[in-house]
């Protein structure tokens, strides 16, 4: 679905609203396997650029997506060995097409986070256990990067826990691996971003109204919504008219979500997506057409984890 005009939005600053203030936009793809959608998503971004309204998403890769499927005994979690719960690359092809994309999407001004390995709920895992996960996950990422000549990881700052399971272990060792920022935490309502006690920018996700309903509170992430309107069954069919309610009420949510800050505190909200084309790209499309509304807007920056934090070095909020 290409993205339309927006209706009209009214917007009525805060008497004690600096216009000048930035509202920030965080976009975000979790696991970021199919390399299809790496190719739609760059796409996207770079029709955005064409409109004066630039977009940059920031990219939370798995380990084992690195990682050929005949290699994959080399991954050992706490669930096992040669484990996954989504899977591993294909061949090394696979791999070798995954890192050129990732490599444009840096040179295009997209960022690359991590998203452990095998998507497995940590929140019970030891200081020991997340060193080890994380270390992993730098090795597939060496590994695969030395096999195509390029220079990935010393790219890599932040961070989004599989299912947005964390522990205090978890904190510890993303400080003790040089991690700078993290996006694995939820809260009732949208939040500043802040230093951990660890020292590491937490930008929280937060948990939105659906479609104008207070009572009906989510996580302003794809799967979430997903849940809410299918119970997790990929069973929608584009331009039914199940389906246009859908993406309706997904984009107003989000809009509604933009605008409570955009017209009130200008907190940095953050919506998180994956790969998955769920409900006929029910979800995808939604984020196209909200991205499309709001990255050219006045004091709007569609931007990456890292480019909020370069300005809130020099700007505090």
């Amino acid at each position: 679905m290409t993205p339309v005009a927006s209706p009209s939005q009214t917007v009525s600053a805060s008497p004690n609203l600096s216009e000048e203030k930035i509202q920030y936009v965080l976009l975000t793809f979790d696991g970021s396997y199919d390399l299809d959608m790496w190719e739609k998503s760059l796409e996207f971004a770079r029709l955005q650029e064409q409109r004066q309204a630039p977009v940059h998403f920031t990219y939370f890769v798995s380990g084992v997506y690195f990682l050929p499927y005949k290699d994959r005994y080399t991954y050992v979690s706490p669930q096992g060995t040669g484990i996954s719960s989504i899977g591993f690359a294909g061949d090394t092809q696979d791999v070798e097409n995954r890192i050129y994309l990732i490599n444009k999407a840096l040179n295009e001004g997209h960022a690359i986070g991590a998203h452990a390995n095998g998507h497995f709920d940590g929140s019970r895992w030891s200081m020991e256990q997340w060193n080890n996960e994380l270390k992993q996950f730098e090795t597939f990422l060496q590994n695969a990067q030395s096999t195509s000549g390029f220079n990935i990881l010393s790219r890599i700052h932040g961070f989004r826990a599989p299912n947005l399971a964390i522990n205090q272990a978890m904190y510890n060792v993303l400080a003790s691996r040089s991690y700078s920022y993290d996006s694995s935490i939820a809260f009732d309502q949208p939040t500043l971003p802040y230093k951990s006690g660890e020292g590491i920018w937490e930008f929280p996700l937060a948990r939105i109204a659906y479609n104008g309903d207070y009572s009906k509170k989510l996580i302003a992430m794809d799967y979430n919504f997903f849940v809410r309107q299918t119970n997790a069954q990929d069973i929608l069919v584009r331009d039914t008219p199940q389906w246009n309610q859908f993406y309706e009420e997904t984009v107003q949510s989000y809009r509604d979500y933009f605008y409570q800050q955009y017209n009130e505190n200008r907190i940095p909200i953050t919506i998180g997506n994956h790969f998955s084309l769920w409900n006929d790209g029910l979800y995808w499309d939604a984020l196209k057409q909200f991205a499309y509304e709001v990255c050219g807007k006045s004091y709007v920056k569609c931007v990456t984890f890292e480019e909020v934090i370069s300005d809130l070095n020099n700007n505090p909020l």
